[in-house]
């Protein structure tokens, strides 16, 4: 059976705790990370963590995620999937007002 599929708000809190100073919250963020990174529907999450993201450094982090998530996971994606994957990147990307988290 598939893990569930992540949502944003958890993804985003995830992804926050990966960037925490705390070891322990470090860790529970990265593991929680990997296991949302298992599903397909993954790359959906994390678009849209990047595109609504509060914070530009997870919203960055989100980004360099996609980037892998998308190789390995593209294929496995429905067509409405990968539609709202590519509509929140590039929406994401032009409403983009931090430069570093455009140049991802």
């Amino acid at each position: 059976m598939a893990p569930p599929a992540p949502t944003a708000a958890a993804l985003e809190a995830a992804l926050a705790a990966c960037m925490h100073p705390d070891a322990a919250s470090r860790a529970a963020g990265e593991a929680a990370a990997a296991a949302a990174a298992k599903t397909p529907s993954h790359a959906v999450a994390l678009a849209t963590v990047a595109a609504v993201g509060a914070d530009p450094a997870v919203r960055q982090l989100a980004f360099q995620q996609l980037r892998k998530a998308v190789t390995r996971h593209w294929r496995k994606l429905s067509a409405a999937g990968r539609k709202a994957t590519t509509d929140a990147c590039l929406g994401a990307l032009e409403a983009e007002a931090e430069p570093t988290v455009r140049r991802q």
